[in-house]
């Protein structure tokens, strides 16, 4: 388990001129971009915290200070004509030592940020978000506390590239299997999200019981092979079960707890089951590093060599794993981070060379868990011992977002040269805004336990959802994977080609009856030529859904009630028993 490191061309037919004007009232709006605003905290909304102007250098006419107690914050607003991605730079004070706090955008808490100390006031980046078009939120809320902020500047800027990504694993002469499943994240990465999940029958079966879908993505861990645990009686079959897992379609990834070779406290609170963690050993992976004739050197192999047997069982059945040892280094609860970044990378390819080239390990995709921190790339082992960088990232329970910043951060801070993915979050993210914002995650995998089955975390309602979005891929649907893609591949023409707004279908000529603009604020679609409707999305010109609808029934119509719906251009993707078609409309 993680902890949070941050964190078609559309023919344009015949118009009335009052349509005409209409949309090139549309055209000129989203054609203004937003440049370099800059939000004056002081003028800001404040919970707990004080305007204050005794700290020289200031912009505007003050600051905020006084976030010294949980829930004070300072919240702003920015009106925007277009929706976007922008850089977010805080300029801030932090006279009392290095400080985080957290930022929210839209009452979506996006992580933590750092602040350096400063006795001066001083601008950082923070990094990219993504804004809706109209009125958007930023706030800066106390977790640490104990800085000063003084204003928030806003930059129209551009989503990293994704598509540099290595052509091969870094394994020499990977298995078929191995090779094959690299090829399908690289075929998938930013079309679709693929789901996951960790633990067993319990989370599978809620999930099941909710959504009617099945994880496509199932992890397990090695951490009862460790030996200090073996040793206290400490046996798994998660071997077994991944590749009984495997047998059924479904990708394997393996995590590894391991348990320190040695040096457990074994105390109340620091177990020896809790051996993995830096403060229930003492034990000091640099003394290892420094001499390979060492006790704990030897020690080190035999752990690897115990985890080998087991991945040697799931390269003879043909079983390809994302591989995510020494997760979570950078954060320093696990005791392969404890000694510093050197230690860690003299770990990691270690393990590297001892499984790749001593055990001939070649089923293995490398998989790198990192932060979004100024330091991350001095703990990264390097481009030729990784495959793919995941996050781990545990936002609070119901707190459902993109992580837009974090995977944007991510791709700059790796140049592109690797998938990205969210190797175990808590929360879901929200797989609409995922699409929507191009958070183009390669997967997502929910931790085992109280994460899925609360309710807490995971919402019913947000479950079902997430599962069940064109974009989140299921076990079920990877016969159907190039149909999904060329679908969203359509969708994502429709929101980015301008002629989307300026053109309105002819009703006359598609194969679904329909009123242009709508009548008495309700949209009714009626196949003609005997089709049925299978699936009917509704979303407005800045890509929000308003209606998704899902139906076997062969019915004669679907009515969609637009009554609380603002006025203005929608377009509708409608799956028929012929094939998908897009719509556009006006709501009067």
């Amino acid at each position: 388990m993680g902890i949070p490191f941050f964190f078609r061309k559309m023919d344009s037919k015949d118009m009335t001129r009052s349509k005409r004007l209409y949309v090139v009232l549309c055209s000129l709006a989203i054609s203004f971009v937003c440049q370099g605003q800059i939000l004056e905290a002081e003028k800001g909304v404040r919970v707990g915290t004080q305007l204050a102007t005794q700290r020289t250098g200031y912009s505007g006419t003050g600051y905020v200070t006084g976030f010294d107690t949980d829930g004070d914050k300072v919240t702003l607003t920015v009106d925007l004509n277009t929706a976007g991605v922008y850089n977010v730079y805080i300029r801030y004070a932090a006279p009392f030592g290095e400080k985080y706090n957290f930022v929210y955008t839209n009452n979506v808490n996006l992580g933590t940020v750092h602040f350096a100390p400063s006795d001066t006031f001083r601008e950082i980046l923070v990094g990219k978000i993504f804004l809706d078009k109209g009125s958007n939120t930023i706030a800066i809320v106390k977790e640490w506390g104990y800085f000063e902020l003084d204003n928030i500047r806003l930059e129209k800027t551009v989503r990293s590239e994704i598509d540099h990504i290595a052509t091969n694993l870094v394994v020499p002469n990977p298995t078929s299997e191995a090779s094959a499943l690299y090829n399908f994240l690289s075929k998938t990465y930013g079309k679709v999200v693929l789901s996951g999940q960790y633990g067993g029958d319990v989370e599978f079966n809620r999930i099941k019981a909710v959504s009617g879908r099945t994880p496509l993505i199932r992890g397990f861990d090695l951490i009862e092979y460790s030996p200090s645990r073996v040793a206290h009686g400490a046996t798994s079959t998660e071997t077994e079960k991944s590749i009984a897992w495997h047998e059924q379609k479904g990708i394997v990834t393996f995590a590894w707890h391991w348990n320190a070779p040695k040096d457990l406290i074994d105390q109340p609170g620091k177990e020896w089951w809790r051996g993995f963690y830096t403060d229930a050993t003492t034990f000091d992976i640099t003394k290892a590093m420094n001499n390979p004739a060492s006790e704990e050197y030897a020690l080190i192999i035999r752990d690897i060599d115990a985890i080998a047997v087991q991945l040697k069982k799931l390269r003879d059945a043909n079983v390809p794993v994302l591989w995510r040892p020494l997760h979570e280094a950078e954060g320093a609860w696990f005791w392969w981070g404890a000694k510093g970044p050197e230690a860690c990378k003299w770990l990691w390819m270690l393990m590297f060379d001892r499984l790749v080239e001593h055990h001939q390990l070649n089923n293995l995709i490398w998989v790198w868990t990192s932060s979004a921190s100024p330091a991350a790339a001095d703990w990264y082992p390097g481009d030729n011992y990784v495959d793919i960088v995941g996050a781990d990232i545990y936002l609070p329970a119901g707190t459902y977002t993109s992580n837009f910043l974090m995977f944007d951060n991510l791709v700059s801070i790796f140049g592109g040269k690797k998938m990205i993915t969210l190797s175990e979050n808590g929360p879901m993210p929200d797989a609409e805004r995922l699409f929507l914002e191009q958070a183009a995650w390669s997967w997502f995998c929910t931790w085992s336990g109280n994460f899925i089955t609360d309710g807490l975390s995971n919402s019913s309602a947000h479950i079902n959802t997430v599962f069940n979005h064109e974009y989140v891929i299921t076990l079920d649907e990877l016969n159907d994977i190039d149909g999904i893609i060329a679908d969203l591949d359509e969708r994502r023409d429709a929101l980015n080609d301008d002629e989307v707004v300026l053109g309105i279908e002819d009703p006359a000529t598609t194969k679904i009856n329909y009123q242009n603009p709508i009548q008495n604020n309700r949209l009714i679609l009626s196949p003609k030529n005997g089709q049925r409707i299978s699936k009917v999305v509704i979303f407005n010109v800045q890509g929000k859904v308003e209606f998704y609808r899902e139906t076997n029934e062969n019915k004669n119509s679907l009515d969609f009630d637009f009554a609380h719906k603002p006025s203005g251009m929608y377009i509708a993707k409608i799956n028929t028993s012929t094939g998908t078609r897009f719509i556009r409309f006006i709501k009067p």
